[in-house]
Order: C-alpha cells, then sequence, then structure tokens
C-alpha cells in the first residue's frame, strides 16, 4: 500500500484516554460494505493482526516494525484517540470490531496547508477484494468536501502495483518520480509521487454520486 506516516514514538501506554468499555466511535464514512471511523483501544489486537506481516509492511516506512506486535498496536492508537481524527480503521459494516487496515491523512504545513498526504495499509486477508479502492473512493471525497483539502497526494514505492493501480482507479495522476529515493531492507526504489486536484475530482462520476 501507499507509504503512510505511521510514528511509533515511546508514549507511556497510559496516554490512552478512551475505555475500552466505551462504545465504538461512530463512522466518518460508511459504503456500500465499510465503515471507516476513529480507532478505539478495542482495535489493538485485530490492528496487530493484520499488520503484522512482511508483506503489508514491505512498502511502508520503517515505523513499521516487523514483528509487529500488541505494544506497537497500543503506542500507534494511543496517539489517535482524541481530535483532531487524521487516522481512521477500516473495518466492514458487518462487522464494526474487526479492523481490516487503516487510512491517514498527513495534512501539509505552512504554504502547503491547503494539501495532504495520504496513507493507507490493508491486511493480506482483505487484499484482491477491491476494499481498498472502496475506502479510497471514500475517503478521497472526505478529504476533498470535509477536511477542505484542495489537493491530496499519494507516494507508492515503485514496484507496489497494487495501490499505483488503485489511486489511478480512483483519479489520481503520476505527477513525478524520484529516483532511487527509498532503501529498506537492503533494496533500493524510485518513489513514485501521484496527485489529485479537488477540481479534477469534481469531474469524476464518482464525485457526482456523492452529492446525491
Amino acid at each position: 500500500m501507499a507509504t503512510t506516516p505511521n510514528p511509533t514514538a515511546q508514549l507511556p501506554l497510559q496516554t490512552i484516554s478512551v475505555s475500552e468499555s466505551s462504545p465504538l466511535p461512530e463512522p466518518i464514512v460508511t459504503t456500500a460494505r465499510l465503515s471507516i471511523r476513529p480507532m478505539h483501544p478495542q482495535d489493538i489486537p485485530s490492528v496487530a493482526f493484520a499488520q503484522n506481516s512482511p508483506a503489508v509492511a514491505r512498502y511502508m516506512s520503517s515505523a513499521f516494525a516487523i514483528p509487529y506486535t500488541l505494544v506497537h498496536a497500543t503506542k500507534w492508537i494511543a496517539q489517535n484517540l482524541t481530535p483532531p481524527y487524521n487516522h481512521f480503521a477500516i473495518t466492514l459494516l458487518t462487522d464494526p470490531t474487526t479492523v481490516l487496515g487503516q487510512f491517514g491523512f498527513m495534512p501539509g504545513q505552512d504554504t502547503e496547508a491547503h494539501t495532504a498526504v495520504l496513507g493507507y495499509w490493508l491486511g493480506e486477508a482483505s487484499w484482491g477484494k477491491g476494499i481498498m479502492t472502496e475506502a479510497l473512493e471514500a475517503m478521497t471525497a472526505y478529504g476533498f468536501q470535509e477536511k477542505g483539502y484542495l489537493k491530496l497526494i499519494a507516494k507508492v514505492v515503485a514496484g507496489n502495483a497494487g495501490s499505483e493501480r488503485c489511486l489511478k482507479k480512483c483519479g489520481f495522476v503520476v505527477e513525478g518520480v524520484m529516483k532511487k529515493q527509498v532503501l529498506k531492507a537492503g533494496e533500493v526504489n524510485d518513489l513514485i509521487f501521484l496527485g489529485l486536484l479537488k477540481e479534477e475530482w469534481e469531474k469524476r462520476p464518482e464525485a457526482k454520486k456523492n452529492d446525491e
């Protein structure tokens, strides 16, 4: 999937202020199959399980540790329990307690504050079902309509054909390639930049459906 910021800074576990027994957050977006919502402490086991995969981590930043443990998941979720929410859990409508993957926005700063870099990952069990394309379509609309971004950006490590294909299906276009930009596990790869402008997204049939 696309490279996404996922810092696992050494936060104490007691920074989690939401009780595991508290209700799950309401979804920010629903689709035909999916519920996308803020994170919750109940997500820790399913996030750790889905993310603990070399195949998932292959094209992600080094912050995605392998093995990815309950401790990693706890620290990450602890950072995302209070507004403003920028990172979200992807679940099925029929099973809102099991996280299949995650989706995030990294807002731009200063003169780039009108933009955001997208990041996402999806557990292997959910691959090949169109789930991330469905989530990306919905979250692209959310980014433009609710968060007010004028441009969304994604960075894909060369070789991650599935992620690049997903983005192109949702209207993103390649804007440039940084040669030999990524070094991970002894492998050097190019980094592909894709972007989508709000005015271009508004021309798409999917955007018109979202307004109905």
